[in-house]
């Protein structure tokens, strides 16, 4: 053992050694160098010439400065008083319509801005042409420092109530200003009600609950923003999923009309699928759950493995996972996965369905449904081809009531596609059925408002 030690304390010093020898023979050989440069420039360099005058800014185009180094064209913006700044400004805007105006304009005002805000912001406001200064509204609003995002919200506020001038680069300037300081945009709100309606605050709850759950919930719990308790959930969850999760059970009666039980739910369902389904057995009752389930549907981001990355997000597998559970806690909606499924070969989803136990089947097809009416002749094709004749009808049935809104485009696609004529005449008489079914439903539907109306 003390041998070994030995040999590594001999190795470490030889090195050390070694390390030394070239560290000093590089900085011998570098001082020599610098010693026969200066006894060259000695000897051998006049005196220096006198640097060229730079010219005042007076006769510098925008061209000029554009052509700059970009340090250069920095100071020049930097430094120039804004009567130059007036003229360069001019000068871009009268230059021929192109990409060359497009990438001056673009590239003087996204500068302009890091350094004094609010005079670019207001030179972007006065400028006359619509799309110059929608280009130079854009370059202020997505490169704007955050010191000065206060400032040019409020100075967007004045900007007239045309949504091509107003909502967009105000939602951008306070879409940036809300990560960095949501106190500061709660009090920008309370001190400009008039955006309280452009409903700009959805981001504001959910990034200052991330941050202070208690200071975001009095807020909005004082301006009455009863809408926004999912969004408040949900930056709750990124701060403390516990507490979150523990508050969203309690509170589902409240949330129940929001978004905020199924955009849980779809967060739970891609951080943990356990903590998901405990999730949906705390909820006090299968309404709740079914609640859930329905919001889930919308929330939840479909994609293909190879897109995404993630097998867990494919149409099967959240089919997989939601079916686990009793049918009356999903039953109506699971059309959005269907429907995204079938953009795909339709096989696949009626193979699955297929081989679903008869409670899970029949609840299954009753909410088929297609991606698009084009796809119809293919699907119908599979459906025929692949199916019991007691399963193929009902999908048939379900295909169109699901999509009674585009049935009459689903039904020209199947006359004009290359189907048999029996199977045609089969399919087209089973969508005939389906419009008088659900004619004789309204009728029925009318008539008992009808009847409400009378007791009243």
């Amino acid at each position: 053992m003390q041998s070994k030690l030995r040999m590594l304390i001999a190795a470490g010093v030889l090195f050390i050694g070694i390390s030394a020898f070239f560290s000093g023979r590089a900085f011998e050989e570098h001082s020599l160098a610098r010693q026969r440069q200066a006894r060259d420039g000695t000897a051998s360099s006049p005196s220096p010439k006198p640097l060229p005058e730079v010219p005042s800014y007076r006769v510098l185009t925008a061209v000029d400065i554009l052509a700059l180094p970009f340090g250069e064209f920095y100071e020049a913006l930097r430094s120039a008083p804004a009567e130059a700044r007036e003229k360069w400004a001019a000068d871009i805007q009268a230059m021929p319509v192109g990409p060359r105006r497009t990438a001056a304009l673009a590239a003087f005002y996204k500068l302009l801005v890091q350094f004094d805000p609010i005079w670019a912001a207001n030179s972007a406001c006065e400028i006359k042409d619509k799309d110059a200064r929608e280009l130079a509204l854009e370059s202020v609003a997505s490169a704007a420092p955050g010191f000065a995002l206060k400032d040019i919200a409020t100075l967007f506020l004045k900007l007239p109530a045309d949504p091509s001038d107003y909502q967009k680069y105000l939602e951008e300037v306070i879409s940036d200003w809300v990560p960095i300081d949501p106190p500061a945009v709660a009090q920008f709100y309370d001190e400009h009600p008039e955006i309280a309606e452009q409903g700009l605050n959805r981001d504001l709850i959910r990034s200052w609950a991330a941050i202070d759950p208690g200071a975001a919930k009095d807020w909005f719990e004082a301006h009455g923003y009863a809408g926004e308790m999912s969004d408040f959930v949900m930056g709750w969850y990124l701060n403390d999923s516990r507490a979150a999760i523990a508050y969203t059970v309690e509170h589902a009666e409240e949330l129940a009309p929001t978004a905020g039980l199924g955009d849980l739910l779809s967060a739970l369902y891609s951080d943990s699928k356990e903590a998901a389904k405990k999730f949906i057995e705390q909820l006090p009752n299968d309404e709740l759950r079914n609640n859930a389930f329905r919001a889930f549907e919308f929330a939840v981001q479909f994609g293909s493995a190879e897109k995404t990355g993630e097998p867990d997000r494919t149409p099967r597998a959240i089919a997989d996972w939601v079916t686990q559970f009793p049918s009356a806690y999903w039953r109506g909606h699971l059309s959005q996965v269907l429907s995204y499924w079938n953009a795909g070969p339709p096989q696949e989803v009626l193979s699955w369905i297929e081989q679903q136990p008869v409670e899970i089947q029949d609840a299954v097809t009753a909410e088929y449904k297609l991606s698009s009416a084009q796809d119809a002749p293919k699907t119908v094709a599979a459906i025929l081809q692949f199916m019991r004749p007691d399963l193929r009808d009902r999908l048939l049935a379900a295909m169109f009531h699901n999509s009674s809104s585009s049935a009459w485009q689903m039904i020209e696609e199947i006359k004009n596609s290359s189907l048999p004529v029996e199977q045609k005449q089969h399919v087209l008489e089973i969508a005939a059925q389906v419009e008088k079914d659900e004619a004789a439903a309204r009728e029925e539907r009318a008539r008992a408002e009808d009847n409400q109306g009378s007791e009243k």
